[in-house]
């Protein structure tokens, strides 16, 4: 009877992955996973085998290990090589922090590091991994509840270079509850006698000085045009207009604050300059959500700091609104990606600014967006013919009509998730279905 995967699926398991198995149950029953020293001569780290593997099946290796929960700090100092491109350490809250610390400077060359659910990750590690890893792509530091915006900031690591930071193209900091970390966006400084703006709790942000607001209001298509001719004014969240200047951490602007024409969403740029430099300049894909910080000026600051941006995730970041994503539009016009699930202030404002300023998008999430209907869908389709997936799970302000939009205008379209949508009928999805687009009427 031939071996299965163990984990349910009925999978036949392959060879590599016997042989990966057989290789850490040999291991075991020589001490070494236990840092014995059976094999080892005493020398800590040493996996007999594992230094002549393809570097493919020593990240896979790895992850077994961590999935079966047979990693210790004295095997995985024997992984951390100068050969190692990827190190998947997701769920090892177990490792010291010396171990931690020594990635940057064992693993100068790795591409992806994933350390989501790693409490004992903090800002000192994360400086570490940026000074030593000048090849770094991928950083994922889901849930890691001690990771701040001081991790990546410039003014904290005075005498070593952040090197892993000009070449970041994912960053990913889901769950994390100081807010928005990690994103020191180079924002420039005002001289000393800058007025300084009114507070804002929600968005740490260590290192800062102030800036000078001067608010100047505007509406509909001056707000656009004002973004179009010049990329260095910042947008202030609703609450903050209401608010007395009586200090507290300063308001930063960032570059483009606008909305659609016409889309009736009103924003206050104040006139301040940016820089148009950032500490990311590779970075390409951001992950925020369920980051409870996350408000309309924080999509403000990432519009003016990464205009480059392709994709990015802001799912249950309840603060963000149609000023948000119109301000994230006009400053990211290359985006391809957003995920805006269970952000239930979303109206069909944001589609239509997205329609506007991001015709390359291709994948959107609305799900649980009670404020989104066919009017939004409409021009979101019209602007946007490239989109392949759509996602409005729950949108009860959706009808048949969405679906024939979007069918007749986007030739591109592949699947489209209306799970108890209940304006949408059986007919209309079974209609859509026939053209060949897969359509999910039962959430994931």
């Amino acid at each position: 009877m031939p071996s299965l995967t163990g984990d349910g699926s009925g999978r036949v398991a392959s060879l590599t992955s016997l042989c990966l198995e057989a290789m850490v149950a040999a291991w075991e029953s020589h001490g070494v996973t236990s840092g014995g020293g059976g094999g080892g001569g005493g020398r800590g780290g040493y996996l007999p085998g594992a230094y002549h593997m393809p570097h493919e099946l020593c990240a896979r290796l790895l992850r077994l290990l961590v999935s079966s929960k047979k990693l210790t700090a004295f095997t995985l100092s024997g992984f951390l090589s100068p050969a190692a491109l990827e190190v998947d350490l997701s769920g090892c809250s177990y490792v010291p922090k010396s171990v931690f610390k020594q990635l940057g400077f064992s693993c100068p060359r790795i591409v992806h590091l994933n350390l989501s659910m790693c409490s004992q990750v903090n800002n000192a590690i994360v400086r570490s991994v940026l000074q030593g890893c000048s090849a770094l792509r991928q950083l994922y530091l889901d849930g890691c509840r001690h990771v701040t915006d001081a991790g990546f900031h410039l003014q904290q690591s005075p005498f070593y270079v952040l090197l892993g930071a000009v070449s970041l193209e994912t960053i990913s900091v889901q769950g994390c509850p100081q807010g928005l970390p990690a994103i020191d966006m180079g924002v420039a400084v005002a001289p000393s006698s800058a007025i300084v703006g009114p507070p804002n709790e929600d968005l740490p942000l260590s290192g800062s000085r102030p800036v000078s607001p001067q608010p100047q209001a505007l509406h509909g298509n001056a707000a656009a045009t004002a973004a179009a001719g010049d990329g260095r004014f910042g947008m202030q969240d609703e609450r903050q207009r209401h608010q007395p200047d009586d200090g507290g951490l300063p308001f930063l602007p960032s570059a483009a604050a606008a909305c659609a024409a016409g889309g009736g969403v009103t924003v206050t740029v104040p006139v301040a300059p940016m820089s148009s430099s950032s500490s990311l300049p590779s970075l390409r894909h951001l992950n925020l959500g369920r980051c409870r910080g996350v408000t309309d000026l924080a999509l403000a600051r990432v519009a003016g700091a990464f205009s480059a941006l392709e994709g990015l995730h802001l799912e249950h970041c309840l603060g963000v609104t149609d000023a948000g994503v119109a301000a994230l539009s006009a400053g990211c016009r290359g985006l391809r990606a957003l995920g805006l699930r269970n952000c239930g202030q979303i109206t069909d404002s944001a589609l239509e600014a997205l329609s506007v300023r991001c015709p390359s998008l291709e994948w959107l999430d609305v799900s649980w967006c009670g404020g989104v209907t066919d009017r939004g869908f409409e021009r979101l389709a019209e602007g946007c013919p490239g989109l392949e997936e759509v996602e409005a799970v729950w949108c009860e302000g959706i009808t048949d009509a969405t679906l024939l939009t979007l069918s007749r205008v986007c030739a591109h379209l592949e699947v489209v998730h209306i799970a108890f949508c209940e304006g949408v009928s059986a007919a209309a999805a079974a209609a859509l279905r026939a053209t060949g687009v897969e359509v999910v009427v039962l959430p994931r």
